[in-house]
């Protein structure tokens, strides 16, 4: 009968081991996860101003011109269906009272020619992927725009008055 406690006690003891060695791997896993997290965060910054010059002007280009080419009727049916005028303007203004930025600032022009990009980008995705909610997906997309818009403008401005770079993304 003794034997038998001891085996008891030794599969009990492996499997208490087991559990621990899992909650181990399971850290390791969790810090793993959040160093490339990190990192990626760490790399974004490095080149944020890049990344977003790129995804401004030269994807978002590339997909209304996309869009443009291969669904042309489509295109002007989302124009007429949702004017800009009815669905970017009012939220645009919001946005940009939200964020602070005003009439008399550098970054109100900029920001109001990228709410047009943003629509037509918009407009092109909802196309191409055949969303239905148009407004939704429109209203998803302006402030992002107009936070990537901010970053460039921001960067433009400090280079042209030799900010340094702690400014430029204190400032963001």
């Amino acid at each position: 009968m003794e034997k038998a406690k001891d085996l008891n006690e030794i599969k009990r003891g492996d499997f208490a081991i087991l559990m621990f060695g899992i909650k181990l791997v399971e850290r390791r896993c969790e810090a793993r996860k959040q160093r490339a997290r990190e990192r990626s965060r760490a790399r974004y910054l490095a080149n944020a101003v890049e990344l977003n010059r790129i995804f401004l002007y030269e994807y978002c280009e590339g997909i209304i011109l996309k869009a443009r080419k291969e669904f042309p009727e489509e295109m002007e049916a989302g124009y007429k269906s949702y004017p800009f005028e009815s669905c970017v303007i009012k939220r645009m203004n919001r946005l940009l009272g939200k964020f602070h930025i005003f009439k008399n600032q550098y970054l109100y022009d900029d920001c109001v020619s990228i709410c047009s990009i943003a629509y037509l980008y918009s407009v092109s995705q909802c196309v191409i992927h055949k969303y239905l909610y148009f407004k939704g997906y429109i209203n998803k997309m302006l402030p992002i725009f107009i936070k990537c818009q901010m970053r460039l403008s921001i960067d433009k401005k400090a280079r042209e008055c030799n900010y340094d770079d702690a400014y430029r993304y204190n400032r963001m």
